[in-house]
């Protein structure tokens, strides 16, 4: 069989093609695995953080309660008349040790398109489930 012969480019076709279903039963594999772990400690960690950011823009005090520390809650000073929709863009760098978690919050406030976004420090607590608890001035 010669580069030029029929035969060699069937065979490489079909070489080729048993590839390329590998690698996307592979993917496929990945991204399900992935989907499938909901209730792992990061997960949770990035649900409590989208349900925050939700209730906070929605200005709904029960669901912001479900998601955050009572710590936080004790000196919430309640939801301002004016405020903005502050974006959730990602939750980084999520370390848990026991029943406590930092991580990276990147959130944009798309009224303010000059400002840049950055990664906020953020502790979470599990407590009946995670819960955002914001550091305070003193941590």
């Amino acid at each position: 069989m010669t580069p030029r012969s029929p035969k060699f480019w069937s065979v490489t076709s079909l070489v080729a093609a048993v590839l390329v279903i590998i690698a996307a039963v592979a993917v496929t594999v990945v991204l399900t695995s992935e989907d499938d772990a909901p209730d792992t400690d990061s997960a949770q960690i990035i649900a409590a953080t989208q349900a925050f950011y939700e209730a906070n823009a929605a200005g709904d005090l029960p669901a912001l309660t479900q998601v955050t520390c009572a710590r936080t809650m004790a000196t919430f000073p309640g939801f301002p008349e004016d405020r903005a929709r502050t974006e959730l863009r990602g939750v980084a760098e999520i370390v848990v040790s026991g029943d406590t978690a930092t991580g990276s919050v990147l959130a944009v406030d798309p009224a303010r398109p000059e400002l840049d976004s950055a990664l906020m420090p953020m502790i979470y607590v599990n407590a009946d489930g995670w819960k955002l608890c914001p550091p305070t001035s003193e941590e």
